[in-house]
């Protein structure tokens, strides 16, 4: 074997594990949202953990919102596993707040523009 086979050997076998090997942010979607849990605190103490959104994909980030009372607050990009479980934060998929399909249904004729 010469140089030359050599070098695209492995120029094809590093092009070929590239495309293979999965991101973190594959395993998300668009739309949607994680609850956080803090689980340091005393189990008798009741703690609401944020509500994220996710709001767009890029090839290593996340694009990332929080629910603020009644609104999708923009919180800039995350890291692909911003939601991996740490020791004492916990996150879990749940249905986003605001969102249309769970909106009744004068919200969304209310929502309706007629112009």
């Amino acid at each position: 074997m010469n140089s030359f086979s050599i070098i695209s050997y492995f120029f094809i076998l590093s092009l070929f594990i590239s495309c293979v090997r999965k991101s973190p942010v594959d395993t998300y979607e668009v739309g949607q949202c994680f609850k956080e849990s803090h689980s340091n605190y005393a189990s008798y103490v009741s703690q609401d953990g944020r509500i994220y959104r996710i709001d767009g994909l890029t090839d290593k980030t996340l694009k990332v919102s929080i629910w603020y009372s009644q609104y999708w607050l923009y919180q800039g990009e995350k890291k692909g596993n911003y939601f991996i479980n740490r020791s004492n934060l916990l996150y879990e998929e749940t249905n986003c707040p605001g969102s249309r399909k769970s909106a009744s249904i004068t919200d969304k004729i209310q929502g309706i523009n007629l112009r």
